[in-house]
Order: C-alpha cells, then structure tokens, then sequence
C-alpha cells in the first residue's frame, strides 16, 4: 500500500481473503471456494492451491459467499445467486454445522470476530424483509433486521465487533454510518456523499 505496486500471484479467481494461518482464500466459478498457502513478507504463493468447499456462492461480479472470523471459524453462503440456502458454520478442522433457521436468499455473510453473530443480507425473493440486512446468532439461528432501510447495504463488523458499518444511497452520494450491533445507541454518520459506485 506503501507504494502502490501490484504483484500478480499467478492464480485464477475472485474474492480473496488473507487469513491469519498464513493463507488466501479465494473463490472461482463455478463455485469453488479455493485456499492458497501465502507469504505476506514475500508477496506471493508458497505452495499448490487446494479446493476447500465446493457449491460456494459466486456473484455475478466475482464476490464470494464466505467470511472468516478472526477466530478462524468460517460461515459459507452454499449454492447459485438467487436460491434459498442455508448459513453453514465450518471450524477450523472443516466439521460443518449448520446454522438453524429457514432458508434465505443470504448475500455477503459476515461472521463478527468472535464468531458469536453474524451479518448478512438477504435477497429480493424471500419476502417481507427482502433486501434488509439481518444479524443472526451463530448458535440460535435467532435472526432480526439490524439495517432496515432499502437504500442501505454493505454491512461489515468493526475490528473490536462492537459496531455494524453500512452504507446508505442518497441522492448526493453514498454515507457510511456506523451502529452499535445491539442496538443500545442510534446511527451515527462516519462519512458523507461519497461515489455513488462505492462498493464494501
């Protein structure tokens, strides 16, 4: 970031994520979910690629449906773009539990860094909250709007996962607010009218 150069790691996908064991993960079509062995000091692959998970959520634009918490447990967004499907939690042995709840059309899951909560949207097909973004409890499955708003999207967890941020749509731009995840304070706005195209 110092510098702005790119390094070119010489695989093929979208998505990727450096996690703390000292991989990428990363996802390609048709929905794969692939893991890379990655030496941060050195800017590059350090071994082969292996397929984690298959049947692994990819959008159109090449965005992934997983997220790792920083306790290493993983939450998996399972099947094609616009299907009813359920979060499966995955530990960092790869035994898989799934979450309870009904099936949802998930969008971007986000697992909070102590892996207790999770956020995700939810598409335009599942009815009276569709387009909403929900907070889940990783072990209940108890879910509830935590961003209601239509014009609202984007929702990641703070570092310390005390707060939800999101970004909002105005006419001048897009904001991002910021809120506690359970809801003892209101939003407050970090920044305002940026780029319209602002994405997560």
């Amino acid at each position: 970031l110092t510098d702005g150069t790119v390094t070119d790691l010489g695989v093929r996908g979208t998505f990727a994520r450096y996690v703390p064991t000292g991989h990428i993960l990363f996802v390609r079509r048709p929905g794969l979910l692939m893991v890379a062995p990655f030496s941060v000091s050195e800017r590059r692959i350090t071994g082969p690629e292996a397929v984690l998970l298959d049947d692994v959520w990819v959008g159109s634009g090449g965005a992934g449906g997983f997220a790792v918490s920083d306790n290493g447990t993983l939450a998996v967004h399972r099947g094609g773009q616009g299907l009813r499907r359920r979060l499966v939690a995955v530990d960092p042995r790869g035994a898989e539990r799934p979450i309870p709840g009904e099936p949802q059309d998930y969008i971007a899951p986000r697992v909070s860094p102590d892996g207790a909560r999770i956020l995700a949207g939810i598409g335009g097909i599942t009815g009276a909250r569709a387009g909403y973004v929900v907070l889940i409890d990783a072990g209940t499955g108890a879910a509830q709007p935590i961003v209601q708003g239509r014009d609202d999207y984007g929702a990641v967890w703070s570092r310390d996962g005390v707060h939800v941020l999101f970004l909002r749509r105005t006419a001048r731009g897009t904001d991002v607010l910021r809120r506690p995840w359970d809801g003892r304070a209101g939003e407050t706005v970090v920044a305002r009218a940026l780029p319209r195209d602002l994405r997560e």
